[in-house]
């Protein structure tokens, strides 16, 4: 996963999370093991365990015409 990806949160024990898709914003070492930061749709921005995470579409570069 990288920063661009739209990702879904994935956690079978978080039953009231499971569903929301978020923009991967920043990729690092953050408190609780958490590795991704991620901005919800919603408005919530928050750092999440990429175990936690299923991609959805992966970020891809655009080519100039």
């Amino acid at each position: 996963m990288k920063v661009g990806d739209l990702v879904q949160y994935n956690d079978r024990t978080a039953i009231y999370d499971c569903g929301l898709v978020g923009l991967i914003i920043e990729c690092g070492a953050y408190t609780g093991r958490r590795d991704i930061k991620v901005s919800w749709l919603g408005g919530d921005t928050r750092t999440e365990q990429s175990k936690f995470l299923e991609l959805v579409h992966e970020s891809g570069r655009f080519s100039r015409v």
